[in-house]
């Protein structure tokens, strides 16, 4: 099983304290997982009970292509194409590093809605 170091920040619009703790760690990167151009969700939803929401409410009074091109540009999905990682391995393997950065992902995002958390290549080595 291939690993990732975090050597940077991730982008992303989680709190920069919660992101700078990914620095330093050793993730798996996970296998079986759809092809990187789906792999959309990242470190970067920093608010992704508020993007569930969106998606759940639907179009309000637009039409539905209006309705997803806000959703997009919205919560544009700036870790796009790098390595997926098992959210629920990510955050205990983030847990050892820092509990509060660990309960905030536990707090904001749902590992069976979100099953796996990707991180840029630029921020990444393989080790």
């Amino acid at each position: 099983m291939a690993k990732i170091r975090i050597v940077a920040v991730p982008p992303g619009q989680a709190p920069r304290w919660v992101r700078e703790q990914w620095v330093g760690l050793e993730l798996p990167v996970a296998e079986n997982t759809p092809s990187p151009e789906d792999s959309q969700v990242g470190v970067n939803y920093g608010k992704p009970r508020e993007f569930i929401k969106t998606i759940l409410e639907g179009p309000t009074e637009e039409t539905e292509n209006e309705f997803w091109q806000r959703v997009i540009s919205k919560y544009k999905p700036e870790n796009m194409g790098g390595y997926p990682v098992e959210t629920r391995i990510a955050i205990e393997i983030l847990r050892k590093k820092s509990p509060a950065a660990a309960q905030w992902w536990e707090e904001n995002i749902s590992p069976s809605i979100i099953p796996w958390l990707v991180f840029k290549k630029e921020v990444c080595e393989l080790v």
